[in-house]
């Protein structure tokens, strides 16, 4: 386990220095090595889809953090959002093909 300087961790819920929490899977990838600046910015939430620029990802959760998103699916578990293919998505670049990661 590595806990990023000065966050605090339970054994149960990772506490980020600005309040917000990571909890199951995503305090995982957190503990696995984590730049101790990339904090969250909101807490785990449910969505449908994970992806906007791959919908056919599914539903499952998400929590975004400074400089990056998580998402689990159940049939990817979690891992790191694609970030730069979701914001050419959303600023209108639907021509564009993005990789399947």
């Amino acid at each position: 386990m590595n806990v990023p300087a000065n966050w605090k961790d339970d054994g149960t819920t990772l506490t980020a220095p600005n309040g917000m929490t990571a909890v199951r899977g995503f305090r995982a990838k957190v503990l696995e090595g984590w730049d101790a600046n990339n904090l969250p910015l909101e807490k785990e939430r449910a969505v449908n889809p994970v992806e906007h620029a791959n919908p056919m990802g599914g539903g499952g959760t998400v929590q975004t953090f400074a400089h990056c998103r998580l998402a689990w699916t159940p049939a990817r578990g979690v891992y790191l959002v694609p970030i730069g293919a979701e914001l050419l998505f959303m600023e209108g670049k639907r021509g564009v093909t993005f990789p399947q990661l």
